[in-house]
C-alpha cells in the first residue's frame, strides 16, 4: 500500500515492499530466468539466485521504455539478461577472467574493490578477478540463443576491462567510462529508462541523483537495487560472528569468516543507506518512489555469503585448464557445469519461490526501487500500481 507522510515542506510517499519470493506470476519465465543466471554464474551460485531474484521485480517492468540508460553496466552481462537475452550455455563470465596464483605475500590493504585479482590473497581481500580481459577468449563465444528485447542506449562503468567486454555484447548503442561519482557524460531530458545496480557503492549519491534527474525525461523512471545496511547489524555471517565473539570464544574474526567476507563489509561501511534514508535522498533530489521491492531472505543471503567463495580461484583454474586440453576438456568442463547447474536450480527452488511465507515479517538484504519525478506522471504509474491493488 502507498502511504503518505509530510515532511515540513515536502510530501514524501512511503510504498510497502514486496517481497521478491512472493511473486509467484509468470513461473516458467522466473525459472528461466534462474537458469540463465546458473549458466552464467555457475562456479557462484547464490551470486546467480541473487540476480535471479532482483529479475523478478524486474520482470515487473519488462519490457522497459527506451532510450535506457546502464549506469556501472560491469561486462554487460547482467544487463544483458534482463533485456531478455539468452546465451548458447557455452557461454559463461569465466570464460575470460584472472587465473588466481597462490602467493605467500600479504595484502594489507582492505579496500581494493576495484583492484584486479592477480592471486588468491588480493581476491579474499575484496579484488576483482573479472576486471582481466583476453578478447580472444571472449569474443568468438558470445552466442545468443534468444536475442534480447530490449537494448540500451548507453552503458557506462568506472573499469576499461569491463567496458571492452560489455562493447561486444552488442546491446548497448555507446558503451564508455565514466566514473559515476562525477557528472554524467549526456546530455539532459536522453533517457525514458534508468539503470543501476551500483548507486549504493557511491559517497556522493546527491551529485549521482541529481544527475540522474537531469537526464531523465519527466516521464522517465530509474531502476535501481541497493544492499540494507541490516547486513552489517544482524545479517552476514561476519555480523552474526562479531556480535557472538565471546560467546564463540573468539578475540577476532576468525580467517575463515575474513576469506568469506572477502572484504565486502569494509568496503561498503558508511555506504548503505535505510528505506527512510533513500527515501529522504530521493526527495531531495526530486524524486519519489514508484515501487519498492525487497528480495534475499536470511537464509538465501546466508548461502549468498559461503558460495563456494573458498574454492572459487581453484574451480576457476580447473575450469580455464578443460578450455585448454581441447575437445575432450571442452566435454567435461560442460558436464561439470550441467551438473552443477542442474543440482543448484533445484536446491535453490525453496529461496526462489516462498510459498510457506516463513519469513514474512524480517526485512530482505536487498532493496529495489523504482523511483520516478517528484509529481510527474511515468510511463510505468499503471504497472506499479497493478501491484499495490491488493
Amino acid at each position: 500500500m502507498v502511504q503518505r507522510n509530510k515532511n515540513k515542506q515536502n510530501e514524501v510517499i512511503k510504498v510497502k515492499p514486496i517481497f521478491a519470493e512472493e511473486i509467484h506470476e509468470n513461473l516458467d519465465l522466473q525459472d528461466d530466468a534462474l537458469k540463465a543466471w546458473l549458466e552464467m554464474l555457475w562456479l557462484r551460485p547464490a551470486c546467480a539466485l541473487q540476480k535471479a531474484l532482483e529479475m523478478k521485480h524486474f520482470m515487473r517492468f519488462f519490457p522497459f521504455k527506451g532510450p535506457a540508460a546502464d549506469l556501472g553496466c560491469g561486462d554487460g552481462t547482467h544487463s544483458a539478461l534482463i533485456c531478455g537475452a539468452r546465451f548458447n550455455p557455452d557461454f559463461d563470465m569465466y570464460l575470460s577472467i584472472n587465473k588466481m596464483r597462490m602467493v605467500d605475500d600479504k595484502v594489507n590493504d582492505h579496500r581494493i574493490h576495484f583492484k584486479k585479482a592477480d592471486n588468491e590473497n588480493e581476491y579474499f581481500k575484496g579484488g576483482d578477478p573479472y576486471l582481466f580481459f583476453d578478447k580472444n577468449q571472449y569474443e568468438g563465444k558470445i552466442n545468443y540463443t534468444k536475442e534480447p528485447q530490449n537494448k540500451f542506449s548507453w552503458g557506462c562503468d568506472l573499469a576499461d576491462a569491463l567496458v571492452k567486454k560489455a562493447e561486444l555484447l552488442k546491446i548497448y548503442d555507446r558503451v564508455s567510462v565514466n566514473d559515476l561519482s562525477k557528472p554524467l557524460e549526456c546530455p539532459s531530458n536522453q533517457f525514458s529508462t534508468i539503470y543501476s545496480n551500483v548507486s549504493y557503492w557511491m559517497d556522493d549519491k546527491k551529485l549521482l541523483f541529481n544527475e540522474q534527474n537531469r537526464i531523465l525525461k519527466d516521464d522517465g523512471i530509474s531502476v535501481m537495487t541497493a544492499q540494507d545496511p541490516i547486513i552489517h547489524s544482524e545479517i552476514a555471517l561476519t555480523a552474526i560472528v562479531k556480535n557472538q565473539l565471546n560467546e564463540m570464544g573468539y578475540s577476532k574474526l576468525p580467517k575463515w569468516v575474513e576469506e568469506v567476507d572477502r572484504g565486502r563489509i569494509a568496503q561498503t561501511t558508511g555506504k548503505l543507506l535505510s528505506v527512510d534514508e533513500w527515501n529522504k535522498l530521493f526527495d531531495s533530489t526530486g524524486f519519489e518512489i514508484l515501487y519498492h521491492g525487497q528480495f534475499m531472505s536470511r537464509d538465501a543471503y546466508w548461502q549468498y555469503d559461503l558460495d563456494l567463495r573458498e574454492t572459487f580461484p581453484s574451480d576457476v583454474a580447473l575450469s580455464q585448464d578443460l578450455n585448454s586440453m581441447g575437445s575432450e576438456g571442452a566435454e567435461l568442463r560442460k558436464a561439470w557445469k550441467n551438473s552443477r547447474v542442474n543440482h543448484y536450480f533445484s536446491k535453490w527452488k525453496q529461496y526462489f519461490h516462498d510459498y510457506d511465507n516463513w519469513q514474512k515479517n524480517l526485512p530482505r538484504a536487498w532493496n529495489f526501487f523504482v523511483i520516478k519525478k517528484k509529481g510527474a506522471k511515468s510511463w510505468a504509474d499503471s504497472i506499479a500500481a497493478q501491484h499495490y491493488k491488493k
